[in-house]
C-alpha cells in the first residue's frame, strides 16, 4: 500500500511511504480506525519504506492509496 504522509510544517512536507505486508497494512488500518492518526504516521515511517519526498511542484504526479496526516486520513487518493 502506498501512503502519502503530509506533515504540517512550514513548508509542508510530503512523503510517499510503501507498506509491503498485509500484517503492516492491517495494523495501520487499526490505528486509523481508532483515530490514532499521529501514531499511524509514526508507524508508517517506522515500518514502511520511504519512496520519495514531494515538493509543491511535484504534486500532480502523486498516486497513493491513502493520504495520512497527524489529524486525519483519506483513502483512495489518485492525483493525475
Amino acid at each position: 500500500m502506498r501512503v502519502l504522509i503530509m506533515l504540517q510544517r512550514s513548508p509542508e512536507h510530503r512523503y510517499l511511504v510503501n507498506l509491503f505486508t498485509k500484517n503492516l497494512i492491517d495494523r495501520l488500518r487499526d490505528l486509523i480506525r481508532d483515530c490514532k492518526h499521529s501514531q499511524a504516521v509514526a508507524f508508517a515511517f517506522a515500518y514502511g519504506q520511504i519512496e520519495r519526498e514531494y515538493v509543491d511542484e511535484d504534486t500532480s504526479s502523486i498516486q497513493a492509496d491513502l493520504m495520512l496526516s497527524e489529524t486525519n486520513a483519506r483513502w483512495d487518493l489518485m492525483c493525475n
